[in-house]
């Protein structure tokens, strides 16, 4: 499940060090990746389960989630 798999990349991210900038750039690439490959699902998740920080985690790669799906939708569920 999405939320299950985003909680377990973003739990990498936090435990990362500071000067980790390779760890950083592999956990963000999973995480676009993952959030881009179904984005019904992404949205449901931002829509009924994503917590504030989480939101914030996963902000950091809405412009790389928005270049590779092109959806308006998820556009529209982010404004939200």
């Amino acid at each position: 499940m999405l939320s299950e798999e985003f909680r377990k990349i973003v739990s990498k991210l936090d435990s990362l060090h500071i000067n980790d900038d390779a760890g950083y750039e592999k956990c963000w690439e999973e995480e676009v990746n993952l959030l881009s490959k179904n984005i019904n699902e992404t949205i449901n998740f931002l829509k009924t389960d994503c917590s504030a920080d989480e939101f914030s985690w996963m902000s950091e790669g809405f412009d790389d989630i928005v270049d590779k799906t092109k959806s308006k939708e998820f556009i529209d569920s982010i404004e939200e």
